[in-house]
């Protein structure tokens, strides 16, 4: 079979844990030091995630996994500088997401069918690059956090969740900072079927701002 540790991909689906442990011998630190790629759905808890050198890792799934908040493997991906790709799908006893604010370059979470998830952590606002957030069938995530809004470059998907609302708007927009300014059918039709462009809303308020001050300056001018 060779070194496994020089491997660049790793790729195990439903392994059980004794599978795992007999696989990897030795149980040693800094496993598989050029790991770009790892896919281990059912992840087994019993094996200490920190075995794994996480320095060049760009695509991370675990999904189907049991992981919960209180997992000791999230503090072990903030070492993943580089990664671009998280997919939590079915992680089904996840009720709040991990800090991330480490893996500054993510473009890509996938926390779909996580199914009792309740709140997405604030420090999604902190990852610039970010550009698709999937909570497909979230269905008890009720909120989003403030910070989305200045997310213009996500694609936020958010079929069969309970979101019916979008974040309030921080910017100085000449207009009220309620989103009820942008929820107009259009913009609930985008919630309900799913999908919501932040980038789209933000310019339909600023359209609409604009539209009413030049409405104002036209009752003033006839007033005058």
């Amino acid at each position: 079979m060779g070194d496994f540790r020089a491997q660049w991909r790793l790729s195990w689906h439903n392994f059980p844990s004794e599978v795992a442990q007999a696989f990897l011998p030795g149980r040693r630190s800094g496993l598989l030091p050029k790991l770009r790629c790892l896919s281990w759905h059912n992840y087994p808890l019993k094996f200490d995630f920190t075995e794994f050198s996480l320095i060049n890792l760009v695509f991370l799934d675990l999904s189907w996994s049991k992981l919960k908040e209180s997992w000791n493997g999230w503090s072990h991906i903030k070492l993943s500088k580089n990664l671009k790709v998280l997919n939590l799908t079915g992680c089904t006893r996840l009720k709040k997401t991990p800090d991330l604010s480490a893996n500054v370059k993510l473009e890509r979470l996938i926390l779909e069918k996580c199914s009792i998830l309740e709140e997405i952590d604030r420090s999604i606002g902190q990852l610039p690059h970010l550009v698709l957030l999937n909570l497909n069938f979230c269905k008890k995530l009720r909120h989003l956090p403030k910070q989305f809004w200045d997310m213009e470059s996500l694609e936020l998907l958010i079929h069969e969740t309970s979101i019916e609302e979008m974040p309030a708007c921080q910017g100085d927009t000449g207009a009220s900072s309620s989103m009820e300014q942008i929820s107009r059918p259009d913009d609930v039709s985008s919630i309900r079927t799913g999908q919501f462009s932040f980038q789209q809303a933000k310019a339909k308020l600023l359209q609409r701002a604009a539209a009413k001050l030049h409405l104002q300056q036209m009752a003033i001018s006839a007033t005058s």
